[in-house]
Formats: structure tokens, C-alpha cells, sequence
């Protein structure tokens, strides 16, 4: 048998996992808010290089597509409006 002990720690215990589940789900929701907005970045990244002519290698694609630094995407697309080509935006 439980005694009111028993039923005390089965309700912190779930307290706490109730608490920890919260968590998570806003762990997550950030997580996936944050890589939209990533993926929202590169996709602008795209689309001024491909409104300005700019030929584009699968490579290049791929490295853009592959980039998760939010600082980085923001400096190729502030280069992006004034590059000469795809590979002078990866230039330092």
C-alpha cells in the first residue's frame, strides 16, 4: 500500500516532469523558430543572386543551403548585391 508519502512524491515527481516537458517544448519551438528564420535568410541569399544574373554552381548551393550561422548568411547577402560573381561572395 501507498501511504500519503508515497502520494506526495508521485505528485512532485509528476510536477517536476510536467515542468521538464514544458521545457522542452520551448526548447524545440525556438529551435525550429530559429531555423526558419535561417532557412528564410538563405532563401533571400538566393534570390538576389539569381535576380542579379549571377550563375550558380551546385556547389555553391549546397554550401549556402548547408550554412546554419546566421552571421555568416548576413554577410554573403550584404555581398550579394555588389559581387561580380557567386565565387567572389565566399572570398574574405
Amino acid at each position: 500500500m501507498c501511504s500519503g508519502t508515497c502520494e506526495y512524491q508521485r505528485e512532485a515527481a509528476w510536477k517536476h516532469f510536467v515542468q521538464w516537458r514544458e521545457k522542452v517544448r520551448q526548447i524545440a519551438w525556438q529551435e525550429s523558430w530559429l531555423e526558419g528564420f535561417r532557412e528564410g535568410w538563405r532563401n533571400a541569399l538566393l534570390i538576389v543572386l539569381e535576380a542579379r544574373g549571377l550563375l550558380m554552381d551546385e556547389q555553391s548551393r549546397q554550401r549556402i543551403a548547408a550554412c546554419s550561422d546566421l552571421a555568416q548568411i548576413e554577410r554573403w547577402l550584404l555581398k550579394a548585391v555588389s559581387v561580380q560573381s557567386v565565387q567572389e561572395l565566399f572570398e574574405p
